[in-house]
């Protein structure tokens, strides 16, 4: 099975390539998203003790973030963004393209199908972040 490299868009904080789609992807999409930094999602326990569901009560979270009480733990959890968050961030990132980039492509020498998937994996990859 051949891998198409049109699939990929490279992971702009360890520099390697990540499926399209894959929950890696949707992991670096929702942080630009929200803004927020890749290296925060891994510090998620803010309580880990008896009555967690009683002390979420009395936390407020921060922004972008929802509080869940789980197993005498709290976690913290980046909120879920709205359709309408992912498209104006589709449509910021397709003007980007536009005004920034447009110069990258050689428009002669490209098949219809050939500048689709160049334009996707371009828009794909500022959806996550510039590579470094």
């Amino acid at each position: 099975m051949m891998v198409n490299i049109h699939d990929f868009i490279v992971n702009p904080n360890t520099n390697k390539l990540v499926k399209i789609g894959s929950k890696k992807y949707k992991q670096l999409v929702k942080d630009k998203v929200l803004k927020m930094k890749y290296s925060t999602r891994a510090k998620n326990v803010v309580y880990n003790g008896a009555n967690a569901k009683e002390v979420k009560k009395n936390l407020v979270p921060e922004d972008n973030i929802v509080l869940v009480a789980k197993d005498d733990k709290i976690y913290k959890q980046r909120r879920q963004f709205k359709n309408t968050e992912l498209i104006d961030e589709i449509i910021d990132n397709a003007y980007d393209l536009i005004k920034n980039d447009l110069d990258d492509i050689d428009f002669d020498n490209t098949d219809d199908d050939e500048l689709r998937r160049i334009v996707r994996q371009m828009i794909y990859q500022k959806s996550v972040g510039s590579a470094p």
